[in-house]
């Protein structure tokens, strides 16, 4: 978590929840400036190794989680 805040990463998408055995793990990386996006779906539909992800959440201030819209551009 520590190497992906370094990075200047502003972006994780994440396959997983925060589970008991990741506590703290997702609020370490909102504070550390990194926004994450869980459980993406279709991710099958991708059809090349590099895309370019925009995510569209409805602002809502204090809110740790909510729904939002991820839209995958193919990069060639």
């Amino acid at each position: 978590m520590r190497w992906t805040v370094g990075t200047g990463v502003h972006l994780l998408v994440s396959d997983i929840y925060e589970s008991p055995a990741l506590h703290g793990v997702f609020v370490d990386l909102f504070r550390g400036g990194v926004a994450t996006l869980c459980h993406p779906v279709r991710l099958d539909c991708l059809t090349t190794p590099r895309v370019r992800v925009t995510v569209l959440p409805v602002a809502y201030e204090g809110a740790a989680q909510i729904p939002c819209r991820a839209v995958a551009e193919l990069v060639e």
